[in-house]
C-alpha cells in the first residue's frame, strides 16, 4: 500500500492505493550483445518553434537472426514515433520521429530511448 500523508510525523494517511507491478522471468539469453542505437541528429541540432522536425533512429542488433521487438522512449511533448520498420539490406530496424515544438519548449530537451530485441537485451541512450 502507498499512502499520502499530511507531513512526515502523520500516522494516518489521506488515502491508500494498492501498489502492483509485474515481474517477467526470462531464460538466460544465448546472445549477450546489446542493440546499438544511433540517429541522424547531431548534438547541437537547432529546431525552430512550430516547424516540423523529423529524424531517424536506427537500431542494430549484433545477435544473429535477432529482430528488435520494442522501442520505448521518453521524448519531448508532441513528438510522435513511427512503427518499427526493418531494413533488410542494411540489417537494421528504423523508427522515424516527428516533432513540432511549441514556444513553451524553447530550450534544451531530453530524449531517452531503450531498444529491446528478442533476447530481451537492451541499450539506453
Amino acid at each position: 500500500m502507498i499512502g499520502d500523508y499530511y507531513n512526515e510525523s502523520s500516522v494516518t494517511p489521506f488515502s491508500n492505493v494498492s501498489a502492483q507491478f509485474l515481474i517477467q522471468i526470462i531464460a538466460t539469453p544465448t546472445c549477450l550483445s546489446k542493440p546499438i542505437i544511433s540517429s541522424n541528429v547531431s548534438t547541437n541540432t537547432i529546431v525552430t518553434v512550430e516547424n516540423s522536425f523529423q529524424f531517424t533512429v536506427t537500431i542494430q542488433s549484433d545477435c544473429p537472426g535477432t529482430s528488435i521487438i520494442d522501442f520505448f522512449r521518453t521524448p519531448p511533448v508532441n513528438m510522435y514515433k513511427s512503427n518499427i520498420t526493418f531494413d533488410a539490406i542494411n540489417n537494421v530496424s528504423i523508427v522515424t520521429e516527428t516533432w513540432i515544438p511549441t514556444s513553451d519548449q524553447i530550450g534544451s530537451q531530453v530524449y531517452c530511448a531503450v531498444a529491446t530485441d528478442r533476447y530481451s537485451t537492451y541499450l539506453i541512450i
